[in-house]
Formats: C-alpha cells, structure tokens, sequence
C-alpha cells in the first residue's frame, strides 16, 4: 500500500526484493512502514537492493530509521528504571544478528563486566533478563535457556551504543575478518570490540593501544596464537572471550598484565598450558575452560591466587574437532580442594565429581561418564541448599538418588543412559521443591519412588525409551498439580493404574512427544531418530557433529549450532534432547503455501526456535497400516542421506491419515519454475546442471539402490546458492543392488521410459530416460514429444505413450546445439534401455567437460532469473573461452549468433 501497485508490478525483481525486506522486519509493523516509505518511488532495483544492504549494515542511515523509527523505539528503553538496564540492553548488540544468547553466558558476561554488583549477581542478572524481556527488548525461546534480540531493536542498541550514532568507532562489531596492523589502528576507539566468526590474524603485527577497551570477544575463528605484548595496552579491559578458536596453542605472557580482567573464557581451544603470570588475574570472577582437551595440567596455585572467582568450568568430553580424551582425575581433585578455598565460587564444572565435602554456593551441576559413581553422598551437613537443577548422564553403575533429598532447592532432574537405575529413590523422602523430571534412555528403571509423597510439587514429568517404567507416582491430589506428562504413545498406553480417577487426571496432561511417527517396524512406535544408524556421534552427548552442521547452511541455525555446542556442564537439558524437541511440528509457523496438488500440499514453514526454513509436505492419504509401513520403508531409506544432490529429509509424522514430511527448503523453487522464466537455457548451463543431477542419481541407485522412477524438471529444486538437489521419493522403489528391476507403474507419464509404458520390468536406466528428456527440455524450451498438428499441448495421454512407444527417440537438433551435447541425449534417450549409459559413465562424456574453462556460475544464474546480465556474463565468459581455443574458433562464431538470436527474439 505504501509502495503502490506501479511500482511493485514495473520490475520482476522486486517481488523477491520486497521479501527479504519485509523479512528484516520480523512483523515489526513500525520497521515495515520505514523500509516501505524508503523505497516509496524507486523503480530500479538496484536502489531496492543499496536500502537492504543499508538495512544490514547501517540501518540508521535510512532516512525513516534513523529519523523516525529509532527515537521511537527508543522510548521502551528510556523507559527502563535504572542506567544498568539499559547498559546491559546494549551489551546484546555485541552478538550477531539472530544469535540464540544463552542466558547462562550473557549474565556472566554482565557480571565480568561489572553491571551486575549485588551480592547475589546471578539472581540479579535473571532479574534483568525479565525486566528487558518485559519491556519487549529481548525475546525468549520455549526452552527459556535462550534470549535473542529481534534484528531491529539490536541495530537500535548499536545505534544506542554509539552515541545515537555520532561516534560510530565506539563499538566496533564484525562477522569476520583479518586482524592487520591497519585493522589495529581502529581499536583505538572503541569500548567494546566483537568478532564472531572467521577471524585470522596477519604474521608479525604490532600489539594493538586500547586505552577504552573492556569488552573484546575474538570468538569461533582462526587465531593460532597472539603477539606477546598483545595485552600491554589494555588498562580496563574486563572480558576477554577466545573461545571457539581451535587452533589457538599458547596465550602470550603479557596476559598476565591484563589486571582488570574479570572474564576470561578459553573453551573450544587447542592450549596445552596456561602460563603462571595468569595468577596475576586477582579481579578474576569467571573462568572458563570447557573442552580444552590438550590443557593436560594446570598448577594448583594458579587457581588458589583467584580470590575473587565465582565461575570455574572445565568439562571435557568428545568433539569432532579433538576426537576422544582421557581425563586425569588426580588433577581434577587437586583443583577441587583448590577452589574450595575460594569463598565466592557459586558454580563448579568438573568431570567424575563425588559429592562428599561442603558445596553450599554450587546452583547447577551436571555428572556425565563416571563410570564407577554408584551413589551421591550429600550429608544434611553437606547444605546443598542452592542447587537447583541437576543433569545426569553415562554413569552406568549409579543406582538412585536418595541422598538429594537434602538439595531442599532442588527444581529440575534430567537422567539419562544410566542403565543400572531402577528408582530415583529407594526410600519415603520428600523432594519438596522437585517441579520437572526427564528420563531418557534408562532401560531398567521401574518405578521413580515407594510413594507420591515423594515428590509433592511435581509439575512436569518426561519419559522417553525407558520401558520398564509402568507406574507414575501420583494420587488424585498430586495429579491435579501436574501440568504436563510428555513421552510415547506406546508407554503411555502400557501404563498400570491402581486408579481410574488419578488416570484421568494424568490423561488430560499427557501430551505425545510427537505426532505418531512413521518407522518400518511399528507406525506407533517412537519418533523417528535423526541420529538412528550413525555411528559417528559424541557418546557422551548423543550427538552427531555431522548431523548438526548438516543444518548449518542458515546463518540463524548456525548461531543456535555455535550456541547449543558451547554449551558448559550448567546445561541442565542435554543438546540431543533440545533438538529432539525442536524438530515437531508444534515449533513450526507456516509462512506461505509453496504448492499444491491432488492429496498433497507444501508449506513454507519456518523453526520457532532458530528461525530456519524448511518445506513441509503433507500428504492426504488411506489409513490402512500396510501403506504406511510401506512409505515409511522408503522413507527410511532416505532420512539419513548426506548426498549434497539430494534434499535433505528430516522428519516425518503421521496424525489422523496425515503424513508430514520435513524437508530441507529450497529457496529457488523447481526446475520447472526456473523454465517459466526463462524459456530455455544455454549449455554451459545445463552442463553444471546436470553434474549435480547424475551425482545424485550416482547415489540413488548406486548407494541407497533407489529407481527415482519420477525425474521430471519439478522434482529437481534449485536455491540460491546455485545448488541443484533430486527430491520427492514418494513414487521411488527401494531395489536389492543397483541391477534390480521393479515392475510397479506409477509416476507422471510424459517422462517415463518406454519399457515402462509396456509394463516391462525397468531399473536404474528408466531414470537416465527422464533425464534425457528434462535436459532436452531445458535446451529446447519445450517438451521433447511435440503434439499433432494444429494442437498447442496433448489431449489424449494414450496418443502421447504410444508415441513414446513407437515413435522415433527424441534428439538435439545439431544445427542448434554442439555435437557433444547431441552425443550426450542420444546417450540418454535409447529405447532399448541396455544401450542406455549410467549416471557413472554418462559423467566421462565430453559435453561434461567441454565448458570447464568458462566460468559458469549457477547462482547468479538462477539468482537473476534468465535476466540480460545473466546472458551477458555467459556470452562474456565464452567469447573468453573460445578465444583461448583456436581450433574452435568456428564454433565460437556459431555459438555466439544462436545466443544473439536467442537474445532478440526473448527482447531482451
């Protein structure tokens, strides 16, 4: 409405343009009223696409940002009570746009860098995070582990930070990029400094002057080492933040003359020791040291100087980045007996820790991989009286938990893969304040306690594969307390009740962990596992590396990997389980409907949590339980696919004669649009194209033994990045070996083979028929089988099979295309499908090879959309490539005027 029709309608770009416009806003209404008023009038993309690289870079100087929208956002931070408020408000600017902020870790960035100076600061940083969240500053997540700041008010508190703007230098905030002695010189400025992401640093720099310096994070990047004086001139400077950077062996000795200090964090790096003058540090209040893996011996007395420390954590475990390391429990104790002469630390993180001594301040703690932990000893002398959550994991020979009953504070319990637990408690003690519980993966556990005294104010119970478990332990008056009781369909239905009242209290709190799942065996059983099948995960997390960055190619999702990797032993809630979650379709908001068909429908759907996109295909269909063991059969034979041809398949539910697959999201949409746009496309083209086609026929049939058995241009997804991906595995047939013949007739008939069309038995070469026909198809603009005369499209799909049939096999006009490419269909398009070339050989042909030196490049391809630039970078490319070919010469001249042509008649 602001923009008007005329404008949005002069240019096909600007549809997309005003998407990822609209996007930046978030349904922020006052954000989209700005932007749209900016670009009021412009009619040119190019200026559309100068304002979004403003509104990511320097929001502030579009005009009704900066003039309009700021000051007026700005009154929800005026209105804060107190100057620390709103000190810790701009403190999140630091973090990349659309960061999932732990909680944990920015309080304790509060605290190092003093804002919080109440005698309990943590209590007071929660406080905070609620006050900001109130005044609508911060958002929250389900889990409530997680703040993030909508992308507009986080260019507001840069905006805040730097005076309003007038002293740009005073914050300095970047993704990546090279530390340089000229990059150097800007430190001199600023009061708190951010790099998140790949920073490297130039060989032999000089150490940097940074006299208004108390914030530096150099997080996730490159950094091997730092110059020896790097930390001479930093007289006030309080956090300091190198976790992340994996190759960082040593820390330079003037570290110690960093004296300010108050935060230190090291995790995620490769530091074999850390140097004595460390102990200087006597303002250190946090220091973390998680997953350190080669930092073998740190002496006792470096830690016994830190009088004033409040947050120790080193956790170690398993990474992809260090593989697996053996914990040196000698040491671990000398620093325990270290730390307890420390009076202020309130949070200990340690591996194979016993609970015998005094620990009064601790609020969370996390046990995992103590192997020979049989039991938790807390004395009522102990006064564990401040610990609140508690997480458990890998400790095989623990039997219950009796002895904390005395945590009278205790909130939440979260178990896991402890497979000699058969009852929480063995004995009548009151767990009084206990208001969540989880239970994952405990095989022997029968019941949780003797009696519902046991746990009075229980709000939240979840069970996930612990099968022996078959009482709850409630009476009616316990049951109406609780809120929710999440776990299987399966469990919940084998449970024994000495009730029927207190079993429908409970009933009407049980929420299934998932819409029914679909799996091979059992179309009720547990939801499908991402992680079933692999054998490359973290034992003791449970989680794949591997399938994590499987989802990292969203920067959004990326931050939330980063965030859920880092995590330190205060994590009460294990990363498996918080993805396990994340992954239902409770957490997804659909944006727009992508497509719809007969019985199917695709969605644009988007995470709550992370803000990644996926496609959402929902298929209507009959209940019978044999359809739906067999498309889960072949669902699961595609669900752990990391063929990067392939789309990635997530998940998939079943409700009520409803499947629902999750899908990776393709942002470009279909072969099939792309033609739409652009008619035809050229051959270099359809050679990159097809590359990445074959190499996932390649793994279908050669792999996972699949016929695709429905290749068509709208069963091949393009995005952005230039990428082309097989999808839709509804219509494949699962074979024994890649020689194996199927004989079912299904899919869209215009592209299938023509023993197929018969009913003769087929195999993996009825798909390289398909293929030949959508290449054609491409290079042509039209479908290879032309219909009778006088008619625009077929009317009668038997004329057409028979034509299939009977008719002669397509080919590639060779006075319009290169021999090579007419050699490449024919290779395709044989009737007698022995004579047909595989996927494997296909990729040896000339025509794969014959456009190599021109610089192709499919993202800006399918970006532009068949535009003219698009076409005259190609043209510009080749006249390059055949200049450089002399014997070619002829054919550059021919190639050059079918372009030219094809330029004209497209009035382009």
């Amino acid at each position: 409405m602001t923009v008007g029709e005329s404008v949005l309608s002069s240019h096909p770009d600007l549809s997309e343009l005003v998407n990822t416009l609209a996007r930046k806003c978030r349904g922020l209404p006052l954000a989209l009223l700005a932007f749209a008023r900016a670009v009021a009038g412009f009619e040119n993309p190019r200026q559309w696409h100068h304002t979004i690289e403003l509104s990511h870079t320097h929001p502030s100087e579009i005009t009704e940002m900066g003039g309009h929208v700021f000051p007026l956002l700005k009154s929800s931070y005026d209105n804060l009570k107190e100057a620390k408020y709103q000190t810790c408000f701009l403190y999140c600017s630091l973090f990349p746009e659309d960061y999932n902020i732990r909680i944990d870790e920015l309080i304790d960035l509060w605290v190092g860098e003093g804002f919080l100076d109440g005698s309990n600061p943590c209590d007071e940083g929660v406080f905070m995070v609620e006050a900001l969240k109130s005044a609508y500053l911060l958002e929250t997540d389900e889990s409530k582990q997680y703040v993030r700041v909508h992308g507009i008010f986080r260019h507001l508190a840069l905006w805040l930070a730097r005076d309003q703007g007038r002293n740009k230098n005073k914050v300095l905030v970047t993704k990546s990029g090279k530390l340089t002695d000229h990059e150097l010189i800007k430190w001199k400025e600023p009061n708190w400094i951010s790099f998140f992401g790949c920073i490297s640093i130039e060989a032999h720099i000089h150490s940097p002057s940074c006299p208004y310096l108390t914030t530096l994070l150099l997080k996730n990047g490159r950094l091997e080492s730092l110059p020896g004086g790097f930390f001479d001139s930093m007289p006030v400077l309080r956090v300091l933040n190198l976790s992340g950077n994996r190759n960082l062996v040593e820390l330079p000795p003037s570290i110690g003359n960093a004296k300010t200090l108050q935060y230190l964090n090291l995790s995620f790096t490769s530091l074999a020791e850390l140097p004595m003058n460390l102990g200087n540090l006597s303002n250190l209040k946090c220091l973390l040291l998680d997953y350190t893996m080669n930092l073998k011996l740190i002496p006792k007395e470096l830690i016994s100087n830190l009088f004033l420390l409040q947050v120790y954590s080193k956790i170690n475990g398993v990474d992809e980045f260090f593989g697996t390391v053996e914990s040196l429990p000698c040491n671990e104790i000398a620093f325990l007996e270290a730390l307890e002469c420390l009076n202020q630390i309130n949070k200990i993180g340690l591996i194979s820790l016993q609970f015998t001594e005094e620990a009064s301040n601790i609020e969370r703690l996390q046990i995992f991989r103590c192997g020979s932990l049989v039991k938790i000893e807390v004395s009522e002398r102990c006064k564990l009286g401040n610990l609140n959550a508690l997480c458990i994991r890998l400790c095989p020979s623990l039997l219950n938990l009796n002895s904390l009953a005395y945590a009278i504070n205790l909130e939440s319990v979260a178990i896991f893969d402890c497979e000699s637990l058969k009852e929480v408690t063995s004995e009548e003690m009151e767990f009084r304040s206990l208001k969540t519980i989880s239970f994952t993966r405990l095989r022997k556990l029968e019941r949780m306690c003797p009696s519902s005294r046991c746990f009075p104010s229980l709000l939240e119970i979840e069970v996930s594969e612990c099968p022996l478990l078959s009482q709850l332990p409630f009476d009616l008056e316990t049951a109406n307390l609780l809120q929710k009781v999440r776990g299987e369909r399966e469990w919940w239905y084998d449970l024994i009740w000495a009730d029927e009242a207190v079993k429908n209290a409970c009933g009407l709190k049980f929420v299934s962990t998932s819409f029914r799942p679909l799996q091979n065996s059992n179309p009720c059983s547990s939801p499908l596992n991402p992680l079933q099948g692999r054998t490359c995960y973290d034992s003791a997390t449970g989680l794949s590396d591997d399938y994590l960055r499987g989802y990292a190619n969203n920067n959004s999702f990326a931050n939330y990997y980063n965030s859920i990797l880092n995590l330190s032993f205060l994590d009460p809630c294990p990363i498996r389980e918080t993805l396990a979650e994340a992954l239902t379709l409770e957490n997804m908001d659909v944006i727009k409907v992508i497509s719809k068909g007969h019985g199917t429908n695709v969605q644009l759907v988007q995470h709550k949590l992370t803000g990644q996109f996926f496609a959402l295909k929902i298929i209507e269909m009959e209940t019978e339980e044999s359809v739906h063991r067999q498309i889960a059969h072949k669902l699961s034979s595609i669900q752990y696919s990391e063929c990067p041809h392939v789309v990635s398949y997530h998940d998939s539910f079943y409700n009520n004669g409803v499947i629902s697959i999750l899908l990776e999201y393709m942002d470009g949409g279909s072969l099939a649009d792309f033609l739409k746009k652009v008619k035809s496309i050229p051959e270099p083209y359809i050679v990159a194209i097809c590359k990445q086609v074959l190499k996932g026929l390649i793994y279908l049939h050669h792999e996972a033994h699949i016929i695709h058995r429905d290749i068509k241009p709208s069963k091949l997804l393009i995005n952005r990045k230039g990428e082309v991906k097989i999808t839709d595995f509804v219509e494949s047939a699962e074979v024994m070996n890649s020689s194996g013949r199927a004989n079912t007739f299904v899919a869209t008939y215009n592209y299938m083979s023509p023993e197929r069309i018969v009913g003769d038995s087929y195999g993996i070469d009825a798909d390289i028929w398909s293929l030949g026909l959508v290449l054609l198809e491409c290079a042509t603009g039209k479908f290879p089988y032309s219909p009778p005369e006088n008619s625009k499209e077929w009317t009668n799909f038997y004329e057409l099979m028979e034509c299939i049939v009977e008719g002669p096999e397509p080919y590639a006009p060779s006075d319009q295309f290169s021999s090579e490419f007419c050699s490449f269909i024919s290779a395709c398009l044989q009737k007698d499908p022995k004579k047909r070339m595989s996927a494997q050989d296909l990729l040896e042909l000339p025509f794969m090879t014959m456009y190599d030196d021109a610089k192709v490049d499919l993202s800006s391809y399918f970006s532009s959309a068949g535009s003219w630039i698009s076409r005259t970078t190609l043209l510009l490319s080749l006249s390059s490539y055949f200049s450089s070919a002399g014997s070619l010469i002829a054919r550059s001249t021919w190639l050059l005027s079918c372009l030219w042509k094809r330029f004209v008649s497209q009035n382009t």
